[in-house]
């Protein structure tokens, strides 16, 4: 696997791997960990060179998708051993965000436990090794927005009521490189944003990633703004999101496929539909739920990605079992290709995601268990309190472009 001439080349010619041709020792690098390509940068300024290079950093990545070198980024809560704490305990910030949300917590109390950040064979599901955040966030937890190429999309949230976000970083969990975006409020005087939705993409033909995010301020409007990795900074799109949505059911829930973020969105008269952007040309259109997964009464649905098509897990609790049915949009932006893959009758289990292998992940009394929709086979996986899982690739991509 030969890489292209580069700067690199030149220093090769003086390095300690001098006397092979620059191709193999390329194709050897390639096929190592990025843990040990870090500490190789420390051998010669050929190899540091070489590592840093974007065209060997893009085989790199490719060379772990052809060898399966995928994984499961898992974020859980780390044993049922939390504990309630009152208020009283949390520093100012933390009661601050607590006391706006009072409607949705125990007044005098809160869950405190430890957030774990774990990667998990995708086959069995076996902890490979836990991974750290580099920095600590503000409020104790952090939210996953997305995985793209090896990097994270994480969002500071607060454990019970993570609607009120503050910083947003992009991750490396490789290279344990971190970068903060710039912050940006709507106005000077205004540093508390509600974001009612966030999403993380990559656009392969300028080779830039993007963050965008759907923010409001008490007494001030709705606002769409985009991060670009390029420029490193926030822009607001000009466009009218409060005549298309009125809520987007789970902030973080964004599936980015098709150039473009989605999230489930509710209207004025609380009826369901898909609501994306499109990151090149940072215009909003919606897209058709499946039947009748637009009425209010199917109360939970989850967005994912199968095989390059969109795919929606819809929850009806209108029976006393309840039953959840999973869709895939085989021509994508036509409503009528709507197919139902599985209709699942079954005790009360909300979707988490989609594995490689076609099985499913549901959070049963706040424990992760795995469903096979064929074999109909239900299987604990011995992890508390999930919240997200996504599907991760090592590589060298740097957050800072």
């Amino acid at each position: 696997m030969a890489v292209a001439a580069s700067r690199w080349q030149k220093l090769m010619q003086r390095s300690l791997s001098g006397n092979l041709p620059n191709e193999i020792v390329a194709d050897i690098l390639l096929r190592l960990p990025v843990k040990s390509l870090i500490r190789f940068t420390c051998v010669c300024k050929a190899w540091c060179t070489l590592c840093g290079d974007p065209k060997f950093t893009e085989l790199q990545f490719k060379h772990g998708i052809a060898n399966h070198r995928g994984c499961l980024l898992l974020r859980h809560l780390s044993d049922t051993e939390g504990q309630f704490v009152p208020w009283r305990t949390l520093n100012a910030g933390s009661y601050y965000i607590a006391a706006i949300c009072g409607s949705l917590l125990c007044p005098e109390k809160h869950w405190k436990a430890d957030e774990v950040f774990s990667l998990r064979n995708g086959g069995t599901f076996q902890e490979i090794s836990k991974v750290e955040v580099p920095i600590l966030s503000k409020t104790g937890h952090y939210s996953i927005v997305g995985s793209i190429n090896g990097l994270i999309c994480l969002i500071e949230s607060h454990l019970t009521c993570p609607a009120f976000g503050l910083r947003i970083y992009l991750w490396n969990p490789a290279t344990r490189e971190c970068r903060a975006l710039p912050e940006h409020y709507i106005n000077q005087w205004n540093n508390l944003l509600l974001v009612l939705g966030v999403g993380f993409g990559y656009l392969s033909t300028t080779n830039d990633y993007k963050v965008v995010r759907i923010i409001t301020a008490f007494n001030f409007e709705t606002k769409v703004e985009v991060y670009s990795v390029s420029t490193d900074c926030w822009r607001s799109l000009e466009t009218n999101i409060q005549c298309q949505m009125t809520q987007i059911y789970d902030y973080r829930s964004a599936v980015f496929m098709n150039q473009a973020s989605h999230w489930v969105a509710t209207d004025d008269a609380n009826y369901s539909f898909i609501l994306a952007l499109d990151m090149v040309n940072e215009t909003l259109y919606t897209l058709e739920l499946p039947n009748d997964g637009g009425k209010r009464q199917s109360w939970h649905r989850k967005l994912a990605v199968l095989m390059e098509s969109l795919l929606i897990c819809i929850f009806d609790p209108s029976n006393m079992a309840g039953t959840w049915s999973i869709w895939v949009m085989k021509d994508y932006g036509v409503p009528e290709s709507w197919t139902k893959l599985y209709k699942v009758g079954t005790e009360t289990m909300i979707p988490a995601g989609l594995v490689d292998e076609g099985e499913f992940m549901l959070i049963k009394n706040s424990w992760l268990v795995s469903y096979d929709p064929i074999l109909e086979k239900v299987k604990n996986l011995q992890v508390f309190h999930p919240t997200h899982l996504f599907r991760y690739i090592e590589s060298l991509v740097s957050p800072r472009g």
